[in-house]
């Protein structure tokens, strides 16, 4: 599978990663979101088609983060959205409905416009590339 994700994510990620009691995050992110064979594990449908979900997804456990996430299952694509912890000094409770429903729309904008990274570990650290060409089929 391959991961990609908003800019928004990639900033709260790096923020997140700059407090030392989140510093669990790169490899929950590798073994839940970019090793994962199933996206949907551990994960809310908050709307989207059967094929195209819109999931909440849980990291770590009920004390651990949550992602925002379209999961493409047809290209075997997961576009992240934003991250969250819900402990620690940058902890949210929960996001609600608005929020939920402006982070969908960025979604897809983000794949229209092909405004969004690639996600990858490497050397066990996560990368972030800019993606430059469209990567979903046509179909």
């Amino acid at each position: 599978m391959e991961v990609f994700c908003l800019e928004e994510f990639k900033a709260s990620y790096e923020t997140l990663l700059k407090n030392n009691s989140y510093s669990n995050l790169k490899n929950l992110i590798n073994t839940d979101l970019i090793n994962s064979e199933t996206p949907e594990k551990h994960a809310s449908k908050i709307s989207g088609t059967l094929e195209i979900p819109y999931l909440k997804k849980r990291l770590g456990g009920s004390s651990g983060y949550r992602t925002y996430c379209l999961y493409v299952k047809v290209d075997g694509k997961l576009f992240l959205a934003n991250i969250y912890p819900k402990t620690g000094s940058k902890k949210k409770n929960t996001i609600g409905p608005a929020e939920e429903k402006r982070l969908y729309n960025l979604l897809l904008t983000a794949i229209k416009t092909e405004q969004y990274f690639s996600v990858k570990f490497e050397k066990g650290d996560i990368a972030f590339e800019k993606v430059k060409k469209a990567i979903l089929s046509k179909s």
